[in-house]
């Protein structure tokens, strides 16, 4: 079994009331305060909602999972809504187990939660 983590690759979305961004590789590490950045970035667009796409997510790491709690709570105090869409199943146990699942909105596909405000 291999340790080797990969590295986070970000490509942001853009629909009329949603600044979508599509994560891949492995949110630790280094990848934890990109994503960070990106997020802010996306919180700062003007859009009403954020959505975050972990379908490409196999691994997260505790501070990630921080990182995400931290956005959340700065998408709330800002007014913004913000959802997690695509979670594969480890990443569904994960949020399960730590009863995320209950504070995040978790939309099944990014492309239709982001159209269903248009």
């Amino acid at each position: 079994m291999s340790t080797e983590r990969k590295q986070i690759e970000i490509e942001v979305k853009e629909f009329p009331a949603v600044q979508a961004l599509c994560l891949r590789g492995d949110l630790c590490d280094e990848g934890v305060l990109e994503a960070r950045r990106a997020i802010l970035e996306a919180i700062g667009a003007g859009a009403p909602r954020v959505a975050i796409d972990l379908g490409g997510v196999e691994y997260i790491s505790s501070a990630g999972v921080g990182m995400l709690v931290s956005m959340l709570k700065r998408c709330h105090q800002n007014g913004l809504e913000l959802a997690l869409a695509g979670l594969n199943t480890e990443v569904r146990e994960l949020f399960a187990l730590t009863r995320l699942d209950e504070v995040f909105p978790i939309a099944p596909d990014l492309d239709a939660w982001c159209k269903s405000f248009e």
